[in-house]
Formats: structure tokens, C-alpha cells, sequence
């Protein structure tokens, strides 16, 4: 483990960082459960709700090797969907006799519409509770206007609203990646604290492995923590601690293995069957492009090759968001800036990683044959925190504090309302 010299921080504020957490998770919870149960996606009830319904049977009934259902494998999901008709069940006595019954009896295809809400509400929630966890990492690399106004302005993200209320695993998996991810650049970059900062390695590994058991691309994670590890390793000169860092990765890779084990039932009873066969799938499917290809420049292809995620990124992107990675840039090419506390890590090197985190993502997903535009909302923690720091950059040259804060409010309320232009349909918006 990594020691830094004790300094005290007068800038921590547990109860008001605390109270603008939970309202952080309040309003992204709220953008997500209104109008939860109105529309379907076409995986849904035939794919992620079935699966639900014979997983959560399998559980119960002690069959683990029996509820593999994809390569992706969307365990998180399984069991997302799982307790969401749990609490459908329990919201409605008298439906049926028991849990068992009510889900033998529940019909998926055609699908119940009032089940819909019941079924995503976990996933809403579990969005919801990450992007509160973000602000509260992203505050210790970021200082705490940035966190707030990069956590809203990804609350408010058309596309990450569309895929956190539904039941699919590329919101999930970007919550969890995001996590995941901030943890461990908090955990390499602190500086201040006198105390072992284990929980932040443990924190970045479990969601590390919720994030392995929700979809495959989350193993983008493993070198981009590496990444971070190396940098950090660089930029503080940290020649003697070699074998501390060698350490803090096995620990990592420790962590997320027990949390996978211990959230996967079919582990349980038949490992390396059970990986066998989710590697196989993975081989089969993820590397061949989708059966009716992608719509990319105006007409159907069956890979549009590399260009496909450079093109489709930017027009998933908000205005917003869009502007503020542009003065992040510009702040990245500016002169030597100055850190805005001195008990926060090196900003410059912050938004560098975070940059580094989108440009990797977008060219490890165009190896793959597959491509879909949902795929990239992993990257959209990252662009809001980014985009956000791009923003406070221009903020500070504000003398006012009371008028930085306003003109960052100012861009999530133009965030807001470009989301909101596409409510409930937020999967519409380019």
C-alpha cells in the first residue's frame, strides 16, 4: 500500500458532500422512474425477463448449472431482474399463492405492461446509487463544484437515462465501470491521508467485479487500471514501491474474483464448465458482426469498421457535454494551470487519464466486429467529469464564487433540458 506524508483537509465537508450526494441520487432517480413502465425494448421480454423468470427459478430450486443463459453473462442483470418481479410480487398480494406460482404464472410474451416497472426498478436504482457514489470519488480528484456538475450533467445524459431504465446490461455496466474506475484513480492518487486508503482498492475491485459479471467488456477495466497504476507510479516518482503496487494488483484481481464468485451462482457447482461455456458463446457471438449488420452512413454493413464508433460517438453526445470535452481539451494543451486546492491531486493529470479512459474505450470497441452505439455508454461517466472540468476551468476566471456557481448551474440546466426535450424516450436523442 502506497503511504503519503499526513496533511490535514480543510476542504472535506462529510455532511454537506453527504447531503449533495443524496441529492444527486434524487435527481438522477427521479429523471429515470417517471414514465418508467410506458415503452419496451425488443430484448426485454424475450430476452432479459425470461432469462429473470428461469433464473430466479433455478436458484430457488438448487439448479446453478442450469442458468447460464449468455456470454455476456449479465449475472447483475439476472439478478436485477429477479428482484424487481420479487417486489412486483410483493406489491401485489393475493396475485398468487406463492413466489413460485407468481412467476410459473406470469406471462412475458406477450409481457404484462404493469410488470415492466416493477422489473427496472433495481436497475433505476442501482444507476441512481452509482452516479451519488461517483460524485462523492470524483469530488476527492475533482474538488466538490466539478464532482456535482459532472454527476448531474451524467444524471442528465439522455443516453445514459435511456440505458439505466431498462433492463440491459450497458447501463449497468458503465455504472459499474465508472465506479469501479474513479475508485481506483482515487486510491493512487491520494495524497493526504495518514491512513491505509484500502477501501478505495476495495471499492474499485467488487465493482470491478460486478461490472466482469455484467457484461465482458468490462475487462477494458484490467488495463486501464493498469494504466492508472503506471502513471501514477510515473508522476510521483514512486521508484521504491514497486513491489507495494505488484501487491495492490493481485489484491485487485483477489477481490473481484471472490465478488464474482460469490454473486455467480453456476460457479458454485461447475467452474470451469460454466466459464467454458460463456467463452465459447463469446467466440461464437461477440466476434461476428450482429445477423443484420449496422446502419452506418446511410446504409445497413455487416462491420463498419473502425470509423464507426468515431462517427457515432460524437452525435451520441450532448452539446453540452460536447463543448465541455473541447475546453478540456483546451486546458489539457494549455500552459502549466494551477491546482485549484493543494489538498487535491495533480488536475491535469485527473483529466488526462479521464481522457485516456474515452479514447482507449472507443478503439477497444472498434476491434470488435460487433458494434452498436449503445455499446459506448460506458465512456459517458468519463465525459461528464471531463466535460465538467472543462467548464470549471472557465468558471475560475470568475472572481465571484456566487457567479462560478451560477454559470456551472447554467450548463446542467442546458443539460436538463436537452433531456428532458426527449423524455420518456430518452434512447432517441442524437
Amino acid at each position: 500500500m502506497m503511504t503519503q506524508p499526513p496533511e490535514s483537509n480543510p476542504t472535506r465537508r462529510p455532511v454537506a458532500d453527504g447531503l449533495l450526494a443524496v441529492a444527486v441520487f434524487v435527481v438522477a432517480l427521479l429523471v429515470r422512474i417517471v414514465n418508467l413502465g410506458v415503452f419496451l425494448t425488443s430484448d426485454e421480454p424475450r430476452a432479459w425477463l425470461g432469462w429473470s423468470i428461469e433464473y430466479i427459478q433455478g436458484v430457488l430450486d438448487g439448479r446453478f448449472g442450469d442458468i447460464i443463459f449468455s456470454f455476456s453473462p449479465g449475472v447483475t442483470l439476472l439478478w436485477s431482474g429477479s428482484l424487481g418481479l420479487l417486489l412486483d410480487y410483493l406489491a401485489h398480494p393475493g396475485t398468487a399463492a406463492t413466489y413460485r406460482e407468481f412467476l410459473q404464472t406470469l406471462p412475458f410474451d406477450p409481457i404484462n405492461p404493469e410488470v415492466i416497472f416493477w422489473f427496472r426498478l433495481p436497475v433505476v436504482i442501482a444507476g441512481a446509487l452509482c452516479i451519488a457514489l461517483m460524485y462523492l470519488l470524483a469530488r476527492q480528484l475533482l474538488g466538490q463544484s466539478i464532482a456535482l456538475t459532472g454527476s448531474l450533467l451524467l444524471a442528465l445524459d439522455p443516453l445514459m437515462i435511456g440505458m439505466t431504465r431498462v433492463l440491459g446490461h450497458d447501463g449497468l455496466a458503465a455504472a459499474f465501470m465508472a465506479v469501479s474506475a474513479l475508485a481506483a484513480i482515487v486510491y493512487y492518487t491520494r495524497q493526504w491521508d495518514e491512513h491505509p486508503a484500502w477501501r478505495y482498492l476495495a471499492l474499485s475491485a467488487i465493482f470491478g467485479g460486478l461490472a466482469l459479471i455484467t457484461k465482458l467488456t468490462s475487462a477494458f477495466l484490467l488495463p486501464f487500471i493498469g494504466l492508472v497504476a503506471l502513471a501514477t507510479f510515473i508522476h510521483y516518482k514512486r521508484w521504491r514501491q514497486t513491489g507495494a503496487y505488484l501487491r495492490d494488483g493481485l489484491i485487485w484481481l483477489a477481490v473481484a474474483g471472490i465478488t464474482i464468485f460469490a454473486l455467480w451462482p453456476a460457479l458454485w457447482t461447475q467452474p470451469v464448465t460454466t466459464l467454458q461455456i460463456v467463452f465459447s458463446w463469446l467466440g461464437k457471438v461477440a466476434g461476428q458482426p450482429h445477423n443484420r449488420g449496422s446502419f452506418f452512413l446511410g446504409q445497413p454493413v455487416p462491420d463498419p469498421g473502425m470509423a464507426y464508433y468515431w462517427v457515432a460517438a460524437p452525435l451520441r453526445l450532448t452539446a453540452v457535454t460536447s463543448i465541455g470535452l473541447l475546453l478540456a481539451l483546451a486546458y489539457l494543451l494549455a500552459g502549466k494551470p494551477r491546482n485549484l486546492s493543494p489538498h487535491l491531486p495533480n488536475r491535469k493529470l485527473i483529466i488526462l487519464l479521464m481522457s485516456l479512459f474515452i479514447l482507449f474505450f472507443i478503439i477497444f470497441l472498434g476491434t470488435s466486429e460487433k458494434k452498436q452505439d449503445r455499446y459506448l455508454t460506458p465512456m459517458l461517466p468519463m465525459v461528464a467529469f471531463t466535460a465538467a472540468a472543462g467548464y470549471g476551468w472557465i468558471a475560475q476566471r470568475i472572481k465571484s464564487a456566487r457567479w462560478q456557481a451560477a454559470a456551472l448551474a447554467g450548463v446542467v440546466a442546458a443539460q436538463a433540458l436537452i433531456a428532458l426535450s426527449s423524455a420518456p424516450y430518452y434512447l432517441t436523442h442524437y
